[in-house]
């Protein structure tokens, strides 16, 4: 009796001991179905980290439990606590991609650059190589490392070149390379990043105009013009492309072109008001002959002293490449008449531009022979220097040199000039200073200030007589205004004050009145 109680007993405690286990074992996948439940279900985060809490109390290593506790954490924000739980899991699966596709978003939301790349270096160990290297890529672009994110975006480009996502993350890549180029002033790798995004896309109009931009600002005109041109069919808007070739066009001083392409545009109603006001802007520019005549008169302070005339004729032809003009003068002065013919040309050289003159008279009241030549070279942007000679010959020669550098602010061009020259075993100098103030973008429409000291042997009315003047002392104010009016013309007046020292000791005033008129065609 006693063994059979002892046998009965017995196997009552294992009986126990079993549904014990089986209690528990059905108590953790119940606790993670409703830790479950409040997650998707109800949204109540609080109670289904205490059901993940308790089911993973009872079954520690219970995978599935930790991932959901580790995602439910993120959900409340507590993303400390759910990375610690995700580590947990990778502490024992290291090839979990469950946890470390969760890991690699955490630490790119949190900024954490060099863990997330740790991560996706792992998802990739562990077998899955597709959407993480697309998000590689992104992360190496966010971390300024264009190089790797290139490489990795152009290998899953070759394999799939057809493929418009795998396009679109090597053109975003290739963007922000460019644009961090350019703050840092590389334009030249710039213009490279933006030039692989037309070989990998001709349509994208966005680097095409940022190349252009950065060609037509580093005076490569003839890379610009490839790009225009070869871009045409690529906009929507035919009047953004066109609006950079006008910009070129001008840019390389072909106003005659711009002029009739902003024309056409404009007739043909493919035109925005840029293009309008570029048409009207271009229009006198692109007048390439120009001819003028102007009347100067000179009268002194001394009653026995008459009035001295000056009569000039010019005609003027622009080219691309060089401006020319021809000039004939007629002056009445010191009871003597006379002519003088002269050839001008302003040749460019690139950046830099001469100036040329050459003229001759058989009068006294002109120099027998003229010569000029001056060299124009910017030093910035805005500031220009210019080196030069001077040659004038009468019954003896005048040689000099000059020298001059002048600078625009905005509107205003400010200019100081020195001539140079030998005179009995001793240097003598003359200066002149010339303030400039534009209306508008039109060269021809100004208003000026001049001060001069010295013998000039630009000043046309007064250098025939530079034996007599060279060596003395003068000084001397103009005021001038030039404006265009009823379109292709220009009207100059012009006034000038000059203290002249007519021998040692002894001054007279010289005032210039003088008249110009300009026709364009």
């Amino acid at each position: 009796m006693r063994q059979r109680l002892l046998y009965i007993l017995t196997i009552g405690f294992c009986l126990i001991i079993n549904f014990s286990s089986f209690a528990q074992a059905i108590s953790s996948d119940e606790l993670f179905k409703q830790a479950l439940d409040e997650t998707n279900i109800n949204k109540n985060y609080p109670r289904a980290i205490a059901l993940a809490q308790s089911a993973l109390a009872i079954s520690p290593d219970y995978t599935d439990i930790r991932l959901l506790l580790g995602r439910i954490y993120v959900l409340s924000g507590r993303d400390e606590e759910g990375i610690a739980e995700y580590s947990k899991v990778l502490a024992k699966h290291a090839g979990n991609m469950e946890a470390l596709n969760a890991l690699f978003n955490l630490s790119v939301r949190l900024g954490r650059n060099d863990d997330a790349l740790k991560y996706a270096d792992a998802i990739e160990r562990a077998g899955s190589s597709g959407e993480i290297r697309v998000k590689k890529a992104d992360l190496l672009k966010t971390m300024g490392r264009y190089d790797e994110a290139v490489w990795i975006a152009g290998s899953l480009l070759t394999n799939n070149p057809v493929d418009t996502n795998f396009i679109y993350l090597y053109k975003d890549i290739r963007f922000s390379e460019g644009k961090y180029l350019m703050s840092k002033g590389d334009t030249a790798k710039a213009l490279l990043s933006y030039e692989d995004i037309l070989r990998v896309d001709p349509a994208d109009t966005v680097a095409r105009n940022l190349a252009i931009n950065i060609n037509l600002e580093r005076k490569d005109y003839h890379s610009a013009g490839k790009l225009i041109d070869s871009g045409l069919n690529f906009y929507t808007n035919n009047a953004s492309i066109f609006t950079k070739k006008l910009s070129l066009l001008q840019l390389e001083g072909d106003m005659r072109e711009a002029y009739l392409l902003a024309d056409s545009l404009v007739k043909a109603n493919t035109s925005t008001s840029q293009i309008v006001a570029i048409r009207d802007e271009t229009f006198l520019l692109s007048r390439q002959n120009r001819i003028g005549l102007s009347t100067s008169v000179t009268m002194f302070d001394q009653p026995e002293r008459n009035p001295w005339a000056l009569y000039s004729l010019f005609y003027m032809r622009q080219e691309k490449g060089i401006s020319m003009l021809g000039r004939i003068n007629y002056a009445d002065r010191v009871n003597r008449k006379g002519y003088q013919f002269e050839l001008e040309a302003y040749p460019k050289h690139g950046k830099t531009y001469s100036f040329v003159n050459l003229a001759f008279s058989d009068s006294f009241v002109f120099p027998k022979i003229k010569f000029s030549y001056s060299y124009f070279f910017p030093l910035s942007k805005s500031w220009e220097s210019e080196i030069g000679i001077r040659y004038l010959n009468a019954d003896s020669d005048f040689k000099g040199f000059t020298g001059a550098v002048g600078k625009y602010f905005n509107k205003y061009w400010a200019n100081i000039k020195t001539f140079q020259t030998a005179s009995n075993g001793k240097l003598v100098g003359s200066y002149i200073f010339t303030n400039r103030y534009y209306f508008n973008d039109n060269s021809d429409d100004y208003l000026t200030a001049i001060a001069g000291y010295g013998f000039s042997p630009e000043d046309v009315a007064r250098n025939f007589d530079f034996l007599d003047r060279v060596t003395l002392e003068s000084l001397r104010f103009t005021l001038g205004y030039q404006k265009t009016v009823l379109r292709r013309g220009i009207l100059g007046l012009f006034g000038t004050w000059n203290k002249q020292e007519y021998t040692p000791g002894k001054t007279r005033n010289e005032f210039d009145v003088s008249v110009s008129f300009q026709h364009k065609f």
